[in-house]
């Protein structure tokens, strides 16, 4: 399973949402696309396990890369 979120979202990060995720189902890839990358950001993805993150604006085929590279 892959989750791909955003990591600014109106009522919760997407830090939030990835534990929130991690409770219920701790194997779930989950992948964050950011248009500022931060080292707050790049510490937090380490910190809780999640798949990485993409930078915005992407292609298409870059997405598309990235997930089936996770998937695999």
């Amino acid at each position: 399973d892959l989750v791909l979120t955003d990591w600014q979202m109106a009522e919760m990060d997407g830090l939030e949402l990835a534990a929130a995720i991690r409770d219920i189902s701790p194997d779930t890839q989950i992948l964050l696309m950011t248009g500022a990358v931060t080292s707050e950001l790049d510490s937090a993805v380490k910190s809780l396990g999640l798949a990485g993150w993409v930078e915005k604006p992407f292609t298409p085929t870059y997405i598309l890369n990235a997930v089936e590279q996770l998937l695999n």
